[in-house]
């Protein structure tokens, strides 16, 4: 498994991706999201520390990017300061549905993005 699942505080889910991301993987991350969503009674965020991804396999980068119609997910907020995983998180954030995946190269810039996120809803 190439996806770890921190805690989900404060409705923030915490998700450290490493390596290669396969169709397993993007399976479980869209299960566990989904029932994170469904089990919060305020919209969430998805944290996601994707500084450690080596690549995604295709048919997964698409079930990644279709799972941001996920209802109740305010933002996906990707942190990615390698350059390999920016372009693949890149090409996840085009072919997010609803736009709401916004990348990071830092976790500062990330979790200011993400305090205010939560302060506006």
């Amino acid at each position: 498994m190439t996806i770890h699942f921190g805690l989900f505080e404060e409705r923030v889910l915490h998700v450290e991706e490493h390596g290669a991301i396969c169709i397993a993987d993007a399976e479980c991350y869209i299960r566990v999201v989904c029932e994170v969503a469904q089990s919060s009674d305020q919209p969430i965020v998805v944290y996601i520390d994707a500084t450690q991804v080596t690549g995604f396999d295709p048919q997964a980068k698409l079930m990644l990017a279709a799972s941001a119609r996920t209802p109740n997910v305010l933002e996906y907020i990707v942190v990615t300061s390698n350059p390999d995983s920016h372009g693949h998180s890149k090409s996840l954030s085009r072919h997010s549905t609803r736009g709401n995946t916004r990348l990071f190269q830092t976790h500062d810039e990330a979790m200011l993005r993400t305090h205010a996120l939560l302060a506006m809803h």
